[in-house]
């Protein structure tokens, strides 16, 4: 079933939407007879080269590969005039084209907007404009690649494993280690927190920053759709259980350093207070999903608590599966003895803890 909405004529069209694919769904988004996008699984038109290609006469992959797994909400931005072209195109935050001729000329043609879905498809928030002139400059400039993109960084045949400087707001975190997969999906530690700050797919990051001229602001900037965390750190001892959990890392929190296993992936090691942390990443599920192995070697001290995710909302949608802030992301925890999961509400923000009451192994 296809639905198609009239929109007035006009020499540009711009169009941002969310949507969201159930596994094996995809939806075809077409503005013009012979121009449009495609939003699938990246297997599901590998002809095209991933989510996110323009289709038509010819096809036209991605620069790279933003999308989302399946469940999640995922945001596409399309900029687009009516000489057959492609001024900018955006998903989840990432430039996947700009400059792209599609088609023919539409002339005075309306413009029409066409959904094409197939299998388990939503979609939200549409907004579009439609202009005889020119789009604002500040439309122009929110496609122009955020980056210098003179020094790429990106893993050949093995997993990258960076330390950097990463700028998180206001503040510039400077223990981070970035670690990219060949594959095309990535995570960023902050080992003075113990904590993840990012995962992303799509190209690892720029490094121009750090290496052209003098080096500032000596940054690393991760070019993919980021998943950003708060920072916040892995492991607190807290009063109660309704205690605030902390902005910064404890006293306590020693950082041992990494060790790089056989596939050259970090295995990171701390301590706290007597307790011994060791830390590894690995994707699995064909390079679609992370998955972090914790394990605790406890010294006996009471209120030591783990925390894995925080938000406005974490919901709980399956068994040991949590949707933080609407579905951005799912934390999927493993159903063994011994992991018991909380989830609280502190001063307005979601968290999901595990109490560390004794030696553990915790995958998640």
């Amino acid at each position: 079933m296809s639905l198609e909405a009239a929109l007035g004529t006009g020499q540009s069209l711009y169009v941002e939407l969310e949507y969201m694919l159930a596994t094996n769904a995809s939806l075809q988004l077409r503005w013009g007879a012979d121009q449009g996008l495609i939003f699938s699984e990246p297997q599901q038109h590998a002809a095209l080269g991933s989510n996110g290609a323009l289709i038509g006469p010819a096809a036209y992959p991605p620069r790279v590969e933003a999308g989302r797994a399946p469940g999640l909400w995922q945001q596409v931005r399309i900029w687009v005039t009516s000489d057959g072209g492609v001024n900018g195109g955006m998903i989840n935050g990432v430039i996947t084209h700009s400059g792209v001729r599609t088609g023919q000329p539409q002339g005075g043609s309306p413009w029409h907007l066409t959904f094409a879905p197939s299998g388990g498809v939503a979609v939200r928030n549409i907004r579009y404009a439609v202009t005889e002139g020119l789009m604002p400059e500040s439309l122009a400039q929110s496609f122009d690649f955020p980056t210098q993109r003179a020094i790429i960084v990106a893993p050949d045949k093995h997993p990258v494993v960076q330390r950097c400087f990463i700028q998180d707001g206001l503040i510039k975190r400077t223990y981070c280690v970035a670690v990219g997969e060949p594959q095309g999906i990535h995570y960023v530690i902050d080992q003075a927190q113990a904590t993840i700050l990012g995962v992303w797919k799509g190209e690892f990051y720029d490094a121009s920053t750090m290496w052209i001229s003098r080096g500032e602001p000596q940054v690393a900037q991760p070019l993919g759709n980021v998943v950003w965390f708060d920072g916040k750190p892995l492991v607190a001892t807290l009063a109660s259980a309704k205690s605030a959990w902390p902005d910064s890392a404890q006293t306590g929190l020693r950082i041992e350093g990494y060790e790089l296993d056989g596939e050259r992936r970090p295995t990171f090691t701390y301590v706290f207070n007597g307790m011994s942390i060791t830390d590894h990443v690995r994707p699995v599920k064909n390079f679609q999903t992370l998955e972090r192995s914790l394990s605790i070697t406890h010294n006996g001290q009471s209120g030591m608590w783990l925390r894995l995710a925080s938000g406005k909302e974490i919901r709980e949608v399956g068994k040991g599966r949590y949707a933080i802030d609407d579905m951005t992301y799912y934390i999927q925890l493993p159903n063994v003895k011994g992991v018991d999961a909380t989830v609280r509400e502190v001063s307005g923000v979601a968290e999901l803890l595990i109490a560390v009451k004794g030696d553990m192994e915790l995958t998640y």
